[in-house]
């Protein structure tokens, strides 16, 4: 589906599909973007202005599900990283157009910030997530003794850290892999030798 608010340009795209032979699989409307329903899609395509692409983030973070990918060409979500940036070498270019263009992905992030408890056969675990689109810091307790997480990443709902814990069996190597599922964390925790499912709740 194309939105675009020139409708001569979105005839010619139309036109363009039918002459591709890819007419019944392609939508194309004479909308803005900044008004249009974007929550169904699964892959964005975006060709703006920074200053669009500035009041599109916000939507885009609250709209699309966790794990969608936005992919730009040339401009850039101001203060929102990236996650991936190519290069592609542009065959047969029209006029005005470089040899080489530069295309950025993006991959939603789920909204993980904030503070879980949860319990296990080894303690009481406490943790805090703080997010700045999709890279976060993990700060984290078992039984009152502070964590030791060495790094955290976010893709999409999908989460994990690593680090270490001290018990009384000593220092043990502790992992998690997971998922953000609504307010809580689920997944498997790796403490030591031990591994088990694992769920913490996010506190009110």
């Amino acid at each position: 589906m194309g939105i675009e608010l020139d409708a001569d340009l979105v005839e010619r795209s139309r036109q363009n599909a039918a002459a591709a032979g890819v007419a019944e699989r392609t939508e194309f409307h004479v909308e803005d973007v900044l008004l249009a329903d974007l929550s169904k899609a699964s892959v964005v395509t975006i060709y703006l202005l920074p200053s669009l692409m500035a009041r599109l983030a916000p939507r885009m973070l609250e709209e699309l599900r966790p794990g969608t990918r936005v992919v730009t060409h040339a401009f850039v979500f101001p203060s929102w990283k990236p996650d991936r940036v190519e290069k592609v070498r542009v065959a047969g270019g029209s006029y005005g157009q470089a040899e080489e263009s530069t295309v950025m992905l993006w991959v939603v992030p789920a909204q993980a910030r904030g503070r879980y408890a949860a319990a296990d056969a080894a303690g009481q675990w406490h943790f805090a997530v703080h997010q700045n689109f999709q890279q976060i810091e993990v700060e984290g307790t078992l039984g009152g003794q502070p964590l030791r997480i060495d790094a955290a990443r976010l893709s999409g709902s999908a989460i994990e850290w690593s680090g270490s814990a001290e018990t009384a069996q000593g220092t043990l190597p502790l992992r998690f892999a997971g998922r953000v599922s609504a307010d809580r964390i689920l997944g498997e925790l790796r403490l030591g030798d031990r591994a088990s499912a694992f769920a913490a709740f996010r506190q009110r």
